[in-house]
């Protein structure tokens, strides 16, 4: 039911008859070398929950066919592998799934279709940082995530609305390198908020001084952007 081969040396490629393992529910071989495509049996393991494929060197597009809108998927993890083309649509069926990591996919400059998103409900998670893709990332859509506590969407262009309202949960938000001009209003409800990375963007004036009222507050990068002082002290 279990395998953890996580943080190891481990290279070669998996093999295609991975439904043979039909009870497994975990399968986390995250931190190795491995390579080749991802063998789509290995999303049709009815009985998986987590599945943790990240920082490899797997590359090429997932071909996962008729995914069951069932599946009992909680934890689905492949950033930081050489991943390219369009994000599977399939996602959009995980219902369940409430850890969800896609960082340093290559769209190769494509188009993401973020509706794919919008059913995922149970989200906790989320990392969608570095997709190389030419579309704007409205933050938005991420407000329909009343569950959601992580979000990291850094190296991508965002829209940010002046009434935008997340979920007050969220504890570490990472928008660095999104080309934000202005700061954030909407950070103003982040009560939950602990880790903030708005580096390098385009930010100008003055820092905020009701940023350091936030009650959580204990990381914050505002390093690279071009402040020019601070509304209020920062004790």
């Amino acid at each position: 039911t279990t395998i953890n081969l996580r943080f190891n040396q481990l290279e070669g490629t998996l093999p295609s008859n991975m439904s043979s393992l039909f009870k497994l529910e975990y399968f986390d071989i995250g931190s190795n070398s491995f390579s080749g495509s991802i063998p789509s049996s290995l999303f049709m393991i009815p009985s998986l929950i987590h599945l943790r494929l990240e920082r490899n060197g797997f590359n090429g597009l997932p071909e996962i066919g008729n995914i069951s809108s069932s599946s009992k998927l909680h934890t689905l993890s492949l950033g930081g592998n050489n991943l390219n083309g369009p994000i599977p649509r399939f996602i959009s069926k995980l219902a369940g799934l409430s850890y969800l990591d896609l960082s340093f996919w290559n769209i190769r400059r494509g188009v993401v279709d973020f509706r794919i998103f919008l059913h995922l409900k149970s989200l906790t998670f989320v990392d969608l940082s570095h997709l190389n893709t030419r579309s704007i990332v409205d933050m938005s859509l991420f407000s329909h995530l009343m569950s959601l506590s992580v979000l990291h969407i850094s190296g991508n262009n965002l829209n940010i609305s002046s009434n935008l309202n997340l979920p007050s949960p969220i504890g570490s938000l990472a928008l660095a390198s999104c080309n934000i001009s202005e700061f954030p209003k909407f950070l103003q409800r982040q009560t939950s908020l602990f880790y903030l990375d708005i580096s390098n963007n385009k930010i100008k004036g003055q820092v905020p001084e009701w940023l350091w009222s936030l009650p959580g507050l204990g990381y914050v990068d505002l390093s690279r952007n071009s402040f020019s002082g601070f509304d209020g002290p920062a004790d």
